[in-house]
C-alpha cells in the first residue's frame, strides 16, 4: 500500500526514502494508476468530449 501521497521537500532535514522497498511502492503506484488517463483540456471541451446519459462530473475549480 501506498502510505504518502508526495514527496514533500523540506530545508531542515534530509530527504527519507527508501532504497529497498521503492521497486515494491513504484509497482503498487503503475497497478493503481493502469487505467487512469490524464487530459490537459479546459472544462468545457473535457464535459463535451466525454459526457454521457449517465456521466457524473465532478469539477473541482482550480
Amino acid at each position: 500500500m501506498v502510505r504518502t501521497r508526495n514527496f514533500a521537500a523540506t530545508l531542515d532535514r534530509c530527504l527519507r526514502v527508501n532504497l529497498l522497498r521503492m521497486e515494491e511502492e513504484l509497482s503498487e503506484v503503475h497497478l493503481r494508476l493502469t487505467r487512469v488517463i490524464i487530459k490537459n483540456l479546459s472544462w468545457q471541451k473535457f464535459v463535451t468530449l466525454y459526457d454521457r446519459d449517465k456521466t457524473f462530473f465532478y469539477l473541482d475549480p482550480p
